[in-house]
């Protein structure tokens, strides 16, 4: 996106996330169910917005209401901004590898949503004349950064179980579902590059049943095929671990177990055909 883009973007999810801050039920389960202690990047995303919501998140972000309208999530009816909520629940930051907001997924508080994490972008219809403006995110991953780096960049679905590998000391990136990862090369390019460090080591963190699970298996090769590409010479590997401890990395390291190996990509070559 243009750097105007990012900008405005960047001022309005923040003045969002400011306006609306974790209810008591919402932190309950970031810290109890999730066992997170950095909660800076969440949010609780109310049903709709009041006319002092939107006043109040305009003066924050210093934005006027065209410009407000034109964001991802928010369209004009005749002239006035209007947001099209996904759904009440988690708000979580989507950073990019130089901290920008990129986007804002939310996820649902309906245990039975179709989709339960869904992000805040809405593109009117051609049908939809009343309004204008709007626009869409293509699902971008987020860039975590550890305090004291490990020397390896993790890549991982969803953003609670990469707060759990940065912790660890990887740099991470969480991709929104295991096939969006067009953007992972560059990001890793413009983060390793922001701490002045080279493309050595990469580990895939993607759920210990990956090996049954065709699609992800296939999702897993192609990653890693994409960074050996991207990145020649650097060790690229997958992390394997024993369901039984723990579906996903977060469960993994809450059961107080760790990854048994991490194998070469063209290891997984056969379950991903």
């Amino acid at each position: 996106a243009p750097e105007k883009d990012v900008l405005l973007r960047d001022k309005v999810y923040r003045a969002i996330k400011a306006r609306f801050p974790l209810t008591e039920e919402h932190r309950k389960h970031l810290r109890g169910e999730r066992h997170l202690n950095a909660l800076g990047r969440y949010f609780s995303m109310p049903k709709t917005f009041s006319r002092e919501d939107y006043s109040w998140i305009m003066k924050k972000a210093g934005v006027t209401a065209a410009e407000l309208g034109s964001v991802p999530g928010f369209v004009l009816e005749n002239g006035k901004p209007l947001v099209i909520i996904p759904s009440k629940g988690i708000g979580i930051l989507i950073t990019d590898a130089h901290q920008k907001v990129s986007a804002i997924q939310v996820r649902s508080d309906d245990p039975e949503a179709e989709v339960r994490y869904k992000f805040f972008s809405y593109t009117p219809s051609k049908s939809q004349k009343i309004y204008t403006g709007g626009g869409s995110v293509s699902n971008p991953p987020a860039v975590l950064y550890p305090k004291k780096y490990n020397g390896y960049v993790a890549v991982v679905e969803g953003t609670f179980k990469a707060e759990v590998l940065r912790k660890k000391g990887f740099l991470t990136i969480a991709v929104q579902g295991v096939n969006s990862i067009a953007e992972v090369p560059r990001l890793a390019t413009e983060a390793l590059s922001l701490i002045n460090k080279k493309p050595e080591k990469f580990a895939i963190f993607y759920d210990a049943d990956f090996l049954r699970n065709d699609n992800v298996a296939k999702a897993a090769y192609r990653l890693g095929e994409s960074l050996e590409m991207n990145f020649p010479g650097a060790k690229v590997r997958i992390a394997v671990w024993d369901p039984d401890d723990g579906k996903g990395i977060d469960d993994l390291v809450f059961n107080g177990k760790w990854v048994k190996k991490c194998q070469p990509v063209s290891s997984v070559k056969d379950t991903a055909e």
